[in-house]
């Protein structure tokens, strides 16, 4: 687990950042939550993404993002923990990144990419569950 204070320093964010490409460029996996802070509704809050996931897949070769979507039925808002006792499901995807762009244009375009896919994971899961919202 890698630590990295979202109010910190841009030098400590990138030290951050080329501690997970180094990782990624051994074959080691990296886990990264998209959102810049947990959203109040409950809901993947895909305008609050920041662009660290796009900017690593962009600087490894051959880089392959997996999105993962895992929620309890029984949670149907925001909460700290969820409901004791409460099952999950799990839904992954690979997301199709692609762009011609370059620095802060390609990783905007790829968050936005990412975004859209867990979005569209978010859509499945409410409609095999009921959208309690």
């Amino acid at each position: 687990c890698i630590f990295i204070h979202r109010d910190g320093s841009n030098e400590h964010k990138n030290s951050i950042v080329d501690l997970c490409r180094y990782l990624l460029r051994r074959g080691q996996s990296v886990l990264i939550f998209p959102e810049g802070q947990r959203s109040r509704s409950g809901r993947f809050a895909v305008n609050q993404l920041t662009l660290g996931a796009a900017r690593l897949a962009n600087s490894v070769t051959d880089c392959r993002v997996v999105c993962l979507y895992l929620r309890s039925p029984a949670q149907d808002t925001f909460s700290n923990y969820p409901p004791k006792n409460a099952r999950f499901t799990l839904d992954m995807e690979l997301a199709a990144l692609q762009t011609e762009k370059t620095g802060k244009e390609a990783y905007i375009e790829l968050t936005g990419q990412i975004g859209t896919t867990i979005a569209r994971m978010e859509e499945r899961f409410y409609a095999r569950h009921g959208d309690a919202n």
